[in-house]
């Protein structure tokens, strides 16, 4: 499979810090290993960089379940962006809210662990492998699994049209 900019990312970042399958997904040591300070608290989860010191901060009142995606979410704030929101213009802070939900997709779901996956055909039963597999709610694992079905797609269709394209075509750099 193809990588994208962002897959390839994740992959690194786990793996610079010894995470390769499901079952080493924690919160805990992610933010140990990446000198990141966890603490919870009765607020919405927040992110927040102060000089060198970077904090999560992750609503104690969510389920383990959310707070997995909440600090995925908050965790891309703190590498991927700069600044502080506020004053900031309304799309562009939607933008950065988005993309910091694309990180925690596949950050609590990674693609490179997904491949290594015998994911049944039926969708209840790849959802309830995913939820059990990733420790995510049903409507990470629901997304994430369509996204990792559209990029197989994708890919596919890709490679066809790899092979089918005329010289003229590779030339110009039409297909890829």
């Amino acid at each position: 499979m193809n990588y994208t900019s962002l897959e390839s990312y994740v992959h690194k970042l786990l793996h610079s810090i010894q995470i390769t399958t499901p079952d080493e997904i924690n919160i805990n040591k992610i933010a140990h290993n990446l000198e990141i300070e966890l603490n919870y608290w009765n607020n919405p989860s927040e992110a927040l960089i102060v000089g060198n010191e970077k904090y999560i901060f992750l609503d104690k009142r969510a389920s383990r379940k959310e707070q997995v995606f909440k600090f995925g979410h908050e965790l891309s704030h703190v590498l991927m962006d700069c600044g502080q929101q506020y004053g900031m213009p309304e799309l562009f802070r939607e933008y950065q809210e988005w993309k910091a939900d694309n990180f925690a997709y596949h950050l609590c779901v990674p693609t490179f662990m997904l491949e290594n996956m015998d994911i049944p055909f039926n969708i209840y039963k790849a959802t309830d492998l995913v939820c059990k597999n990733f420790n995510v709610t049903i409507e990470v694992a629901v997304k994430r699994l369509k996204q990792f079905e559209t990029k197989k797609q994708e890919d596919y269709f890709q490679s066809i049209a790899k092979k089918n394209c005329t010289e003229k075509d590779r030339i110009l750099n039409l297909w890829y």
